[in-house]
């Protein structure tokens, strides 16, 4: 595996981090491996977006509070405007 080869985590790929990819469907599994090896959600792409904001467009409510609680940032909220 990359990661085993001492890959780095946080590189971006096509304008997106490795945890903002799974944040975007949801793969929670996959989250809380890259979250433990040091993956940093936080990680903004030349958007502004970072792994919060992808797992919000996508509506991937479980990837957002799994990030929202693993970077402390309770009471983030949206970008995007939605009727609730």
């Amino acid at each position: 595996m990359l990661l085993d080869a001492d890959a780095e985590i946080n590189i971006a790929n096509e304008e997106i981090t490795p945890i903002s990819a799974a944040a975007t469907r949801g793969y929670l599994q996959v989250m809380e491996y890259l979250l433990d090896l040091g993956a940093n959600p936080e990680i903004k792409n030349e958007d502004g977006d970072d792994a919060l904001d992808f797992a919000d467009l996508y509506d991937q409510n479980e990837a957002l509070e799994l990030l929202k609680k693993y970077t402390g940032k309770l009471d983030w909220k949206s970008i995007y405007d939605r009727e609730e």
